[in-house]
């Protein structure tokens, strides 16, 4: 199904003139990406940033994705299909990895990075907190980290993960940044 949509891209560029042909000759012709992807999906992405309740399947369809036998009896998430042969899953999975990346970006969850890197005897839920995140439930008795959400309608136990993840890149780039010095350092005394 890719290569096909590939060999009817590829030949909707040569018919537009956008291409020389020189991939039907064999020869390698970089494709350039126009970034932004899908305008349904980041249409998707903000009704769903805008409204945390609503269902997955909703924010697509708000996105403009259509779902023609998504009420069908028995047919689960890869059964249903879009009007580009997409499933249902596929599109859900591209909807929450989009809504991941746009919670890591958030400046909350930088601030609370922050608080975790100048004291890192401060819990998670106190970075958490530090950066900005509500939970009305916090301090509820016999509730986990999963049964608790902010009001962005996030369980504590994902902030918490995505936290511990965003600590992990920044650790790890400052990492890179240190071996980066060290080896110009040995270039430029070798």
């Amino acid at each position: 199904r890719k290569n096909q949509l590939c060999r009817r891209l590829r030949e909707q560029r040569i018919a537009a003139g956008g291409d020389s042909g020189a991939a039907e000759a064999g020869e390698f012709v970089p494709m350039v990406k126009k970034g932004g992807g899908d305008v349904r999906m980041a249409r998707a992405v903000d009704a769903k940033l805008s409204n945390p309740n609503m269902p997955l399947i909703e924010a697509l369809v708000a996105g403009g994705f259509t779902f023609p036998n998504a009420k069908e009896r028995g047919k689960n998430n890869k059964d249903v299909k879009d009007e580009d042969g997409v499933s249902l899953y596929q599109r859900k999975n591209q909807l929450c990895r989009r809504l991941r990346g746009k919670r890591l970006e958030d400046p909350r969850m930088v601030r609370a990075a922050a608080s975790k890197r100048d004291n890192p005897s401060v819990s998670l839920v106190d970075a958490l907190l530090a950066g900005g995140f509500e939970f009305p439930k916090l301090g509820s008795l016999a509730m986990s980290d999963k049964m608790i959400r902010d009001l962005e309608n996030v369980t504590l136990f994902t902030r918490k993960n995505e936290l511990k993840k965003k600590l992990a890149a920044l650790e790890k780039d400052k990492n890179v940044r240190k071996e980066s010095k060290l080896s110009s350092g040995d270039e430029a005394v070798g």
